[in-house]
């Protein structure tokens, strides 16, 4: 009998395990390995809004993101002229460009994509 109960939880564990690795197999493949480890930076950076690619595509917390948008422009010489939907309309020297921000992976996490490249959202202040 004593055997049985062990065979039993020494199953339930290898179950338990292989769930949760399929459990995290299945976020990185929805994320992408490149995303998680942005993820696992964003938790210690208050205040960071950091580069996802060359792109013009940057990843911050959805906390405080509009905020934190606001100030990281008004550091690159951009005024903020109003939002519709999802875009936030910024001015400077007569031109004016789109921030797009969206929510991706979960509520937790915001990426914006700037409609002007050279704009550097992640520059340190």
């Amino acid at each position: 009998m004593q055997k049985a109960v062990w065979k039993w939880t020494l199953w339930t564990i290898a179950v338990a395990a292989l769930l949760l690795l399929l459990a995290a197999g299945l976020l990185l493949n929805k994320v992408g390995l490149d995303n998680a480890g942005l993820m696992y930076r964003l938790r210690s950076a208050e205040g960071a809004i950091l580069p996802m690619n060359g792109d013009g595509e940057y990843v911050s917390k959805a906390k405080g993101h509009r905020e934190l948008l606001k100030e990281k422009m008004h550091e690159e010489g951009w005024t903020y002229a109003g939002q519709e939907g999802s875009g936030y309309f910024f001015e400077k020297d007569g031109e004016t460009t789109i921030v797009t921000a969206t929510q991706i992976w979960n509520r937790h996490y915001i990426k914006y994509r700037t409609a002007n490249r050279e704009i550097d959202l992640a520059a340190e202040s």
